[in-house]
């Protein structure tokens, strides 16, 4: 059984769990991301004006082409001639968000970029609810939670949370879910375990995640096991699905081995890296990269038994399943960004000891800094995020 600190006892034993907080909490998750988004995408311009690259250009680069082209052609139309391995690179994506795209963009006629904002607005508020939700069950005041909100909406490579990439629904849903478990909503948790596996293949760490909480939690509850059973079936039939038709490169796993190198092999690929980008590089992006997977190994650590121990345990698993595979090494800041979660308490702690002028001065800082990481890979370098 696992004990749990001050840290993870049930914050609605603490703080009400009423409507008005609730709605009230909505309200400043929308101001915090929208707030967020501005000062970024300022910062954002700025920058990439004085390299004369437009910020349309800078929102649609990597993987947000697949995405769209998903979005607006399916897995096997409107292919690019020139796509390497054409339908089997778009395989590598799951469905739900270009399937969002193509749903906002019909009912609205904005094209796909003005989709992917208005998707990612609504998708990054509720992300920001949810991390609000769980500072509460943490003991946050209101500036508390707006804190853990900045934190998590302001991180380096947070300006994914803008492009048509899948990183503000993947953590809504997440997120969301982890508070489901937090407060033993076993329906909810299992519906929003399905969606994040529908998101992307990383949803699996939040399912095992899931898995032992209904052990620990609910064992003798039929409806938490059937959650357990049903969450991950859309990610199971997907995977089915990209697998028939990518047979020969090894399905879908292999198609992933094939087009980014995506393989897990304990760690050896990010050790050699780390040693390559330390001592024989100075590429101030591939510099970047390697103290984000030091920061992360590090911040999960260090905040053990600090946080909600399902909190903890999503973040460990995303990190690593992140650091422990081969891949794309200069995408990990990015797919790390899901980990940041752990380091709630920081936050909270900030609210509590700073002014509210130096408390803000802070946020802002924060926000600008992590504007500036998330731009430098999509004008200055060339490296795949």
């Amino acid at each position: 059984m696992v004990v749990e600190n001050a840290a993870s006892v049930p914050a609605r034993k603490k703080v009400g769990f009423t409507s008005s907080n609730m709605l009230a909490d909505w309200g400043l998750a929308a101001a915090v991301f929208a707030g967020v988004t501005a000062i970024r995408l300022f910062v954002v311009h700025l920058l990439a004006d004085a390299k004369g690259i437009p910020l349309d250009r800078v929102l649609t680069r990597w993987d947000a082409v697949h995405y769209i082209g998903v979005a607006n052609g399916g897995y096997f139309e409107n292919m690019d001639p020139n796509a390497l391995d054409g339908y089997q690179a778009r395989l590598a994506f799951f469905p739900l968000f270009p399937l969002l795209l193509r749903t906002v963009r019909e009912v609205t006629g904005l094209d796909f970029l003005g989709a992917a904002l208005l998707v990612n607005a609504i998708a990054g508020t509720a992300m920001v609810a949810a991390v609000i939700a769980i500072a509460r069950y943490m003991g946050a005041g209101t500036w508390g939670a707006a804190a853990a909100g900045v934190l998590l909406a302001g991180a380096p490579m947070s300006l994914t949370y803008n492009m048509p990439y899948t990183e503000a629904l993947f953590a809504a849903f997440a997120y969301w879910a982890l508070w489901a478990m937090l407060s033993h909503r076993w329906v909810l948790a299992g519906g929003l375990v399905f969606f994040t596996c529908l998101t992307r293949i990383t949803g699996v760490d939040l399912w095992l995640v899931f898995f032992i909480a209904v052990i620990v939690y609910a064992l003798k509850d039929w409806r938490a096991w059937l959650g357990v059973v049903l969450s991950p079936l859309g990610m199971v039939a997907y995977l089915l699905f990209a697998n028939s038709y990518t047979a020969d490169v090894g399905g879908y796993f292999g198609l992933q081995e094939k087009g980014w190198g995506s393989a897990f092999d304990f760690g050896v690929a990010s050790l050699d890296f780390l040693s390559w980008a330390f001592n024989r590089n100075s590429d101030s992006w591939l510099i970047v990269v390697g103290l984000a997977m030091i920061v992360a190994a590090l911040s999960v650590v260090l905040t053990f038994r600090k946080v909600p121990w399902l909190v903890w345990l999503f973040a460990a698993g995303v990190t690593a399943n992140v650091l422990l595979s081969d891949g794309t090494i200069t995408s990990r800041p990015r797919l790390l960004l899901p980990a940041i979660i752990c380091l709630l308490p920081l936050a909270i702690g900030a609210a509590r000891s700073f002014d509210r002028l130096r408390l803000a001065l802070l946020a802002v800082s924060w926000v600008v800094f992590g504007a500036v990481i998330s731009v430098h890979p999509l004008i200055a370098t060339v490296w795949a995020i």
